[in-house]
């Protein structure tokens, strides 16, 4: 298993900053693993409520 350090930006990051400007909650959806609690980590920081 290759182990890959850093974060890779995604292309959801634009329609995140759109949908945070226009509303105080949004859902991100999406398959398993591909990198919507890592995203939200980018995003909001270590926040105790999300899933590790």
């Amino acid at each position: 298993m290759i182990k890959m350090h850093g974060y890779i930006p995604r292309l959801a990051e634009q329609a995140l900053q759109r949908g945070l400007s226009r509303a105080p909650a949004l859902a991100l959806l999406g398959p398993r693993q591909c990198g919507k609690s890592t995203l939200a980590r980018q995003w909001l920081g270590d926040a105790p409520d999300l899933p590790r």
